[in-house]
């Protein structure tokens, strides 16, 4: 790409609160569906972390030496949260601030099966954000985490002829079905998990061919045993690739999505740079929390390399 073409992220900055449990959530779910659900879970924690989707992608791709330009906004308590993507080579001109509120929180549980419940706090957007007239851009990402704009910056970069990949995982149940369809209409790549996956043609109403219309393609990553990529000519999967050592999964969906972009920005193709995504989750693995791994482009293309040699 041009020296200076931006990627830009769409999505939420949030302190995440992170809990472990060294049992496991399914033990604790009975099937009585007449019943009302109380879950009584002893877990160790909170770890206060730096989080959200917007941060933790935008975090990953500052840290492959990419000019990433986030949009998103923080409350009166985010300051240094900002200057830490600064550091890290984020353009943060574009995050609003709002002083009369806290920065999102999000409480996450974590058990030894590696099941994960997430708990985001609900916030508005704040009245003052908004997006700019123009945007020197060659792709976009769109995750969770600026309610009630989705629709709005999907349509903001269809007009621009900016091509985006969306992330709608953690949004389904946030906007109505229709709404949904129509933000996934303009997308060149739709990125989720298999539950993810399962949850969107249910709520909507369609199958894996609608997905895949209008020369979209889709990622689905599914956690240890890498991720598939499905375009109208059939799938591939992409195995998992090794980590140093698995310490925690938190954040390693981010990091997927945020080396699949980094290889498309690269003017990689959709297998190859889901190969990168599926390198830069590993980092994501050694670590405690989203944004603690060390990661940069040359480590991750060596473990590209290593693991299904030189891109092509």
């Amino acid at each position: 790409m041009a020296e200076g073409i931006s990627l830009l992220v769409f999505g939420s900055l949030a302190f995440d609160e992170i809990y472990r449990y060294d049992g496991t959530v399914r033990d604790h779910l009975l099937d009585r569906r007449d019943s009302s659900l109380y879950l009584n879970i002893r877990a160790h924690g909170p770890d206060i972390r730096r989080g959200g989707c917007g941060g933790n992608v935008s975090f990953t791709l500052g840290s492959l030496q990419l000019p990433v330009r986030l949009f998103s906004w923080i409350g009166r308590d985010g300051d240094e949260y900002v200057e830490f993507l600064r550091h890290r080579g984020v353009d943060t001109g574009c995050i609003i601030k709002a002083a009369s509120a806290s920065t999102p929180r999000a409480v996450l549980l974590s058990d030894r099966r590696n099941d994960q419940v997430l708990i985001f706090s609900t916030q508005q957007t704040p009245a003052d954000w908004h997006l700019p007239k123009h945007a020197d851009a060659a792709l976009a990402v769109v995750t969770t985490g600026i309610p009630g704009k989705t629709g709005e910056i999907t349509s903001w970069l269809g007009d621009r002829g900016i091509p985006y990949i969306i992330d709608p995982g953690k949004f389904i149940l946030d906007i109505p079905p229709a709404h949904m369809v129509r933000v996934l209409e303009g997308a060149d790549t739709i990125v989720l998990n298999e539950y993810e996956r399962d949850l969107l043609l249910k709520r909507c109403g369609l199958d894996m061919e609608d997905l895949l219309t209008q020369g979209r393609s889709l990622v689905v990553t599914r956690g240890s045993r890498g991720a598939t990529l499905y375009q109208d000519t059939g799938k591939e999967d992409i195995p998992a690739v090794k980590p140093g050592g698995f310490v925690d999964p938190t954040g390693a969906g981010d990091a997927f999505l945020a080396g699949f972009a980094a290889g498309r920005y690269m003017g990689y193709s959709l297998l190859w740079s889901a190969r990168v995504g599926s390198a830069s989750a590993s980092f994501a693995l050694e670590k405690e929390g989203a944004q603690e791994h060390v990661i940069s482009l040359d480590r991750c293309m060596e473990r590209v390399a290593s693991t299904f040699g030189m891109p092509v």
